[in-house]
């Protein structure tokens, strides 16, 4: 399968922070991924991450975000190009 690459923001109470979700789903579902902006405070996380992997593969890391309470929606490109 060919790798993609896709951002997500990812938005989540505090108190998941300390738990190593981006480990998790990079060792769960093979994929590699990029942290391209990130702020921690009040209460919520808030991470701008790019995943690179088979498409099937973001997807189902897409689901078990969700499935863990943490929001996730798509990147626009300009937001965090540079």
């Amino acid at each position: 399968m060919q790798a993609e690459k896709q951002r997500f923001w990812l938005t989540y109470q505090t108190r998941a922070a300390t738990q190593p979700l981006l480990w998790t789903v990079s060792r769960k579902f093979d994929l590699v991924f990029n942290v391209r902006a990130a702020h921690v405070g009040n209460g919520l996380a808030f991470m701008a991450v790019e995943f690179e992997g088979p498409r099937l593969a973001i997807n189902r890391a897409v689901g078990w975000f969700l499935r863990n309470g943490v929001r996730v929606e798509p990147v626009e490109l300009s937001a965090i190009e540079g």
